[in-house]
């Protein structure tokens, strides 16, 4: 199972006492990734790093495009498996309303970006960003 394993390392902020000061610190500490546990849940391995690119994934398409039809939401993102569906129908249902909503023509239509205290990928994308996005698409589309 560890050589399935990416080779990361989590940073954490850690209080530390300095023996000169006699005053406590802050230090950011690498710890290898091989450390956490990684659980099993129904034979597909769960990584939690995997979580953030799916959330990460479905906002930014949602907020680059503006408006998905329902039935397109999918192939937007990707061929799923049946977790992958079953995921982006939670994280659909759970934004519904806050970050994005269903309109009367069944569209999934962008309101606002994901907000979180300590993440900065859900820093609102500019619109040249946007512009970028789209653009690489139409050509990857095109081929």
């Amino acid at each position: 199972m560890n050589y399935l394993t990416p080779r990361l390392k989590i940073y954490k902020k850690v209080k530390r006492f300095n023996l000169v000061d006699e005053k406590y610190f802050d230090n950011i500490e690498a710890e290898p990734i091989s450390n956490f546990p990684i659980p099993i849940l129904k034979n597909e391995i769960n990584i939690f790093w995997r979580q953030k690119i799916w959330d990460m994934a479905i906002y930014r398409s949602m907020e680059i495009w503006k408006k998905i039809p329902a039935e397109k939401i999918e192939a937007s993102i990707g061929t799923l498996t049946v977790i992958g569906k079953r995921s982006l129908s939670g994280k659909l249902g759970n934004a519904n309303n806050i970050y994005f909503m269903k309109d009367h023509k069944n569209n999934w239509v962008y309101i606002k970006e994901k907000e979180h205290k300590n993440e900065k990928f859900y820093v609102p994308l500019s619109l040249e960003a946007i512009e970028k996005c789209k653009l690489r698409a139409k050509q990857f589309n095109k081929k």
